[in-house]
């Protein structure tokens, strides 16, 4: 857990510097990533190098800070990154779809702490001339009030989890998570999916479900699941459920349409 992690790097003449490459010591002129305090360099053989403050005095924000800086430096030098799979949504699995499989792409432009809106993302990346936000997750995750946010701006964002990095972090292995793939990282908003999703609801139908004793219905049925004196209908419980013409569902309603 993050809570073990020792502080494995610090400033140093204004660059994020790994412990590993400074001398022992108070030599090794390096402040906190996040408090600013002046470190020490503890590098014994019986226990992993670390920084930790010169005046004993406990910073609690020093590894979040200085995983964050080590993530966006990533980026911002190799200018590629492991994107997810895309899923179109819907109700029934049965209407989900892969709209694009995992890929590397080649970023073209790289911004840090950059304000979009109300917000200020830790990277601000384009990819083929289209924005992409990138969090990166070393304590709490994207909340709901700015994933929302997020959605409502329209912008494709990323989270990259590294709340559970090992202890032994070098920036080699920072760039293996951050660069790399894995379930580590998640879609807060996919603009692709989200365009998709749209067209494809657009040309649906939506049918009011209807309270008959203890069933729920609608009539109309678009595939016949049932008739009643030759008219179509469907019992939402056992047709519409799973059903692969199921988009969306609501309190009154549900939509039905193909996703392909």
């Amino acid at each position: 857990m993050l809570s073990t992690l020792k502080l494995s790097f610090g400033i140093k003449h204004g660059v994020l510097t790994h412990v590993r490459d400074v001398a022992s010591g108070a030599a090794c002129g390096c402040n906190c990533p996040a408090c600013g305090e002046n470190l020490i360099a503890k590098k014994g053989s019986s226990r992993q190098h670390h920084f930790a403050h010169i005046n004993n005095s406990e910073c609690k924000y020093g590894v979040e800070t200085s995983l964050h800086l080590a993530a966006k430096k990533i980026l911002e030098q190799k200018m590629e990154i492991s994107l997810p799979e895309v899923e179109v949504w819907f109700y029934s699995p049965r209407a989900s779809f892969i709209l694009s499989s995992e890929k590397t792409y080649k970023l073209d432009k790289v911004v840090l702490e950059n304000r979009v809106g109300q917000i200020i993302p830790d990277v601000l990346a384009y990819i083929n001339g289209q924005p992409l936000l990138v969090e990166i997750r070393v304590t709490h995750k994207v909340s709901y009030e700015k994933a929302r946010y997020l959605k409502e701006l329209g912008l494709s964002t990323i989270e990259i989890d590294l709340s559970q990095a090992s202890r032994e972090l070098e920036m080699k292995d920072i760039e293996s998570l951050v660069i790399g793939s894995g379930a580590h990282k998640k879609w807060i908003f996919n603009a692709d999916a989200k365009k998709r999703q749209d067209e494809i609801l657009s040309g649906a139908k939506v049918f009011k479900m209807i309270r008959r004793g203890y069933a729920l219905q609608v009539d109309g049925c678009p595939i016949s699941a049932r008739t009643f004196n030759g008219r179509p209908y469907a019992n939402v419980t056992h047709d519409c459920n799973g059903c692969e013409r199921l988009l969306m569902r609501g309190d009154e309603t549900i939509t039905c349409g193909l996703a392909s």
